[in-house]
């Protein structure tokens, strides 16, 4: 049995198991998580969503919904993720799995278990080659979604063996992703969603007709492996977990890159324990691990994209409003004089050992030193949103209710849409057809 074959049968064995009541009620989080981010999504992107449909690029049918849907649900970069792995989840399973429930006829207990399935092949995939994943440029959610999309979609479809090994080949083989588009202006960090569901979904298609790929896609001399990592981690690749992966994942409680969430809150914690202005603090610094440096650390935001990679913006931002949603990252936020100022005095390097305990802690430690002299430091190892710091039920859902008001739904249809997702399992079919 070869690499290819023993990553299905772990990843497929899923699909065997009774729905438990807790991976059920993750599922729910995630749902819950994911429809406060996509309507946020779609009303930050505005006419430039709509213009996406009408030029062709995406059309209207269910699968091109999914694709424009994953877009709208990372742009605004509040998705969650898995700090070992780095993809992003959310936009890109449940978007495909959205739109595969709205086309086709599958049941309740098929897309709540291809969700689990899809989480756990991109958080498998993605886990098992960090570092070297990054190190060679490229983007987890991207080459790593798209194989947790046909894993999720084929599963949903009910693929036999041979057709769901297909599919996964064709998967790997398109799976693609660089994470150049995080820099400069760059505003294509969304498009590798949109490429990972586009390409998982079609690679089931495919299969489906009959189109067969390799033997061993996965761990052949030119495979998917060897083509996009120098290490693998074959046991955290094929190895027996205690739960499903889906419960490794962190929720956002900021909008901007996870990198940054550490040191956004040692500034939220400061901030609320101290009287201190903006105008008060001579320099920040910033100490984290080497990996959360590298296209971060930038002071010069020209732009909301580069404004939410940016360490230094985001505690400045932080520091100021005293919080870090959407606001804190709007065209208007970005170009305040004071912001901008304190931007510039934001100053990111690296701690050799928060570096030696990444990526089991991304931590940061952050020291103010006002103009005074005084100075004042925090730090933070497991920001709010991790396995070891989860947000709760009610705490994620005042997320939710915030984006949505955000978004401008209206708020009896917030509250409809948070209750049918409490309850999936006897409103399934009137959700799907609400998001």
């Amino acid at each position: 049995m070869n690499t290819t074959d023993r990553f299905l049968e772990r990843i497929n064995s899923f699909g065997t198991q009774p729905l438990d009541p807790a991976s059920l009620h993750q599922v729910k989080r995630c749902l819950l998580d994911y429809s406060g981010v996509l309507f946020a999504g779609r009303r930050l992107l505005g006419d430039r969503l709509s213009a996406l449909t009408s030029s062709g690029v995406c059309g209207r049918g269910a699968y091109e919904a999914a694709m424009l849907n994953g877009f709208a649900a990372h742009v605004i970069e509040l998705d969650d993720g898995h700090r070992f792995g780095a993809p992003h989840l959310e936009a890109v399973i449940i978007s495909a799995m959205l739109g595969v429930a709205k086309k086709e006829s599958i049941s309740f207990e098929r897309f709540v278990n291809g969700i689990l399935i899809g989480y756990e092949a991109t958080i498998r995939l993605s886990a098992s080659m960090q570092p070297g994943l990054k190190m060679k440029g490229f983007h987890a959610t991207g080459v790593c979604g798209a194989i947790g999309v046909a894993c999720a979609a084929g599963y949903a479809l009910g693929l036999n063996d041979t057709q769901m090994k297909g599919a996964f080949s064709a998967a790997a083989s398109s799976a693609a992703g660089i994470l150049q588009v995080l820099d400069d202006n760059s505003e294509l960090k969304p498009y590798n969603v949109v490429n990972a569901i586009q390409s998982g979904l079609t690679a089931v298609c495919l299969s489906k007709c009959g189109f067969r790929g390799p033997d061993d896609v996965l761990g052949g001399k030119r495979g998917y492996l060897r083509a996009h990592t120098d290490q693998v981690d074959l046991e955290t690749l094929l190895g027996a977990n205690e739960r499903p992966a889906i419960f490794q994942i962190y929720v956002k409680p900021y909008a901007s890159c996870r990198h940054s969430h550490a040191a956004v809150e040692c500034a939220l914690r400061m901030r609320g324990k101290s009287t201190f202005s903006a105008e008060e603090i001579d320099t920040v610094e910033v100490q984290t691990y080497r990996l959360g440096i590298l296209a971060h650390d930038q002071t010069v935001i020209e732009s909301v994209s580069s404004a939410k990679m940016s360490t230094p913006y985001s505690v400045a931002a932080a520091l100021v409003f005293g919080s870090c949603g959407p606001e804190a990252f709007s065209e208007q936020a970005i170009r305040m004089p004071a912001v901008q100022s304190l931007t510039q005095k934001v100053r990111v390097v690296e701690n050799e050992r928060l570096t030696a305990v990444c990526p089991e802690k991304r931590g940061a430690i952050v020291t103010i030193t006002l103009n005074d002299g005084s100075t004042l430091t925090e730090e933070v190892e497991y920001p709010l949103g991790e396995p070891e710091n989860p947000m709760t039920d009610a705490q994620l859902e005042e997320k939710y209710t915030s984006l949505m008001t955000f978004a401008g739904v209206m708020a009896d249809e917030i509250e409809r849409i948070k209750s049918m997702i409490w309850d999936i399992e006897h409103s399934y079919e009137d959700l799907i057809n609400s998001i």
